[in-house]
C-alpha cells in the first residue's frame, strides 16, 4: 500500500537556520529577479570551456526571466524538452556600503553551480530548498561601487539517488528521455527569487522560537503563555564579551509585551493571544488574518562606536501548542480537524516560478473552499507561502520532495543521505512558522517493501 508519512513537528534539531532576508535598519536588501542570460547546454560543454569566466554566454543566447522554470517561456520545444545543464548569467552594479554581502537564491531546480565574478561560490543539490554563499571575498573592498557577475549552471537530471528520483534513458546524443515515477512535469530553472543582502561582520545567524505551554482559565481563556527561544550569532571579527543582545517581543499593535538578554532563555507572556488555524471552534472565520506577535532581535557590541551591529525581526511568531491523543489531533488544547486539498505550485507559462499573484489566487481559492489546511504536495513550496498561512490561519503539512520512493532508493545509502539534509533543511527554514503542524517525510512510497522500514527508521 502506498501511503504517505508524515511526522510531527516535535522533533528537536540542532541545525543553523537560513533566516528569511527580512529589511531592517542594519540590513539592505537588494532583488536579482529580473532578465537574465540564458542558454543550453546540450553539449554539457560549458565547464569544460569554462563559460562561468567570460563576460558573456557562448551565442545562441536568449533573455529568461527570473523566477520562472524555464521550459514554457519560449515556442522552442527543445527548450521545453531539455534534459541537462543550462546556463544563467548576469551582471549588477552595486553600492558596496557593509562589511558582509551574502548571495541568496531561494530555490534552483535542480542541481545548481554558481560562480561570482569567475570564481567557484556555492553549488547545491535538490531542488525547492533556498541556498546562500558569503560572496563578501569575491568583490572589491576598496571600491564605493562594485560591479559583479553571477554566472549558474543547472541540472535538471534525476538519477536513482536525487529526490524525485528518476531515470535517464540515452537513445543517442539527441534524443533522451527522463522515466519518473511522479505524475508532474519535471519543470526546471532558477524558479524562486535570487537576492542580495548586507549585513554586519558579526551577524544574526539563526533564531528558533517555539511555545513551550499554554496555560488556561475553566472557560478555556488563555492565562499565559511560556516561549523558549534560541539566537546564534554568526562573525569572528570582534572579541565575543563584548557582544551583547536584547530580544524583544511585539504584539500586533507594536506594543513591547516582553524582553529579554540572553541568547537562549524564555519569555513569559501574560494573557497571550494564540493562533490558531481558521474556522477552528468558529472563533476565527476564515475572513480573518491570524494572530500574529513579532520577535526583534538586536544584537551589540559595546567595543564598537556604531554600537548596534544587527537587527533581525520574525514577523510571524504565533503561540500555539500542538498535541496528539489515541484519537485526536490537538491545536491548543482543542481538537482540530485537517479540512482541505493538496496542491501544486505550477501556473501557466511560469511552470513553478514563484508569482505573487498565483499565491495570492492560491489563497482566496482556500478561502472559497473554506479549507483550513493543506499539504505542500509534493515538495517544500515557496517562503511566501507559509508567511501567507501564517497570516490567514491555514495550517501546513510541509512535504519533503521524496515522491514515489521504492527499493532502489530504500537500499542506497547516498539517497538516505540525501533525504535526511533535505528534511534538515525544510525543517530549519520552516521550524518557526506556526502555520505548519507536521512534515512529511515522502509522498507514495512502497512502505510495504521490507527494506522500506529501516529506511524512514533512519531518518526519524
Amino acid at each position: 500500500m502506498k501511503v504517505s508519512l508524515f511526522v510531527l513537528t516535535l522533533w528537536c534539531v540542532t541545525i543553523h537556520g537560513l533566516l528569511y532576508p527580512e529589511e531592517s535598519e542594519t540590513r539592505q536588501i537588494r532583488s536579482l529577479d529580473g532578465l537574465w542570460e540564458f542558454r543550453l547546454d546540450e553539449a554539457g560543454v560549458g565547464k569544460t570551456e569554462q563559460w562561468f569566466a567570460k563576460p558573456h554566454l557562448p551565442s545562441p543566447t536568449i533573455l529568461m526571466p527570473v523566477p520562472a522554470s524555464y521550459n514554457d517561456i519560449t515556442q522552442n520545444i527543445t527548450i521545453h524538452q531539455h534534459i541537462g545543464m543550462v546556463w544563467y548569467a548576469r551582471d549588477f552594479f552595486f553600492h558596496n556600503t557593509a562589511p558582509r554581502w551574502v548571495l541568496r537564491f531561494q530555490a534552483a531546480h535542480y542541481e545548481a553551480n554558481v560562480w561570482v565574478n569567475g570564481q567557484s561560490a556555492v553549488d547545491h543539490s535538490g531542488g525547492h530548498l533556498p541556498f546562500e554563499v558569503d560572496i563578501t571575498r569575491f568583490i572589491s573592498s576598496s571600491a564605493s561601487y562594485s560591479k559583479v557577475r553571477i554566472v549558474v549552471a543547472v541540472n535538471n537530471t534525476l538519477t536513482s539517488t536525487t529526490l524525485p528520483p528518476g531515470y535517464l534513458h540515452i537513445y543517442n546524443p539527441t534524443y533522451r528521455v527522463l522515466e519518473t515515477p511522479f505524475d508532474f512535469f519535471n519543470y526546471a530553472g532558477i524558479d524562486r527569487s535570487v537576492i542580495l543582502y548586507s549585513t554586519s561582520n558579526n551577524y544574526i545567524q539563526d533564531i528558533t522560537i517555539d511555545t513551550d505551554s499554554i496555560d488556561f482559565d475553566s472557560q478555556h481563556v488563555a492565562t499565559s503563555a511560556v516561549l523558549s527561544y534560541s539566537v546564534t550569532i554568526g562573525g569572528t571579527t570582534h572579541q565575543t564579551n563584548t557582544l551583547r543582545l536584547i530580544i524583544e517581543l511585539f504584539d500586533a499593535q507594536d506594543i513591547l509585551v516582553v524582553n529579554n538578554t540572553d541568547s537562549q532563555s524564555r519569555l513569559i507572556v501574560n494573557k497571550p493571544n494564540l493562533w490558531e488555524p481558521c474556522g477552528m471552534n468558529h472563533t476565527h472565520p476564515c475572513t480573518e488574518e491570524s494572530y500574529l506577535y513579532t520577535l526583534k532581535v538586536t544584537l551589540y557590541d559595546d567595543a564598537s562606536p556604531m554600537n548596534i551591529l544587527d537587527i533581525y525581526r520574525i514577523p510571524h511568531v504565533g503561540i500555539r501548542t500542538i498535541r496528539l491523543t489515541d484519537s485526536k489531533f490537538l491545536v491548543n488544547e482543542r481538537p482540530f480537524y485537517f479540512h482541505g486539498a493538496n496542491a501544486h505550485e505550477d501556473s501557466d507559462i511560469r511552470g513553478k516560478g514563484f508569482d505573487r499573484v498565483i499565491l495570492a489566487k492560491h489563497f482566496n481559492l482556500y478561502g472559497w473552499l473554506h479549507g483550513n489546511a493543506f499539504r505542500t504536495s509534493h515538495y517544500p513550496y515557496a517562503d511566501e507561502f507559509y508567511a501567507m498561512a501564517n497570516r490567514f490561519g491555514i495550517a501546513i503539512i510541509g512535504e519533503t520532495p521524496a515522491v514515489g520512493l521504492k527499493k532502489d532508493q530504500f537500499v542506497s545509502q547516498a539517497t538516505l543521505d540525501h533525504h535526511k539534509q533535505v528534511v534538515t533543511e525544510m525543517i530549519s527554514r520552516d521550524r518557526n512558522h506556526p502555520s505548519v503542524l507536521m512534515w512529511s517525510l515522502a509522498n507514495e512510497p512502497e512502505s510495504g517493501d521490507p527494506e522500506a522500514k529501516g529506511y524512514f527508521s533512519a531518518l526519524a
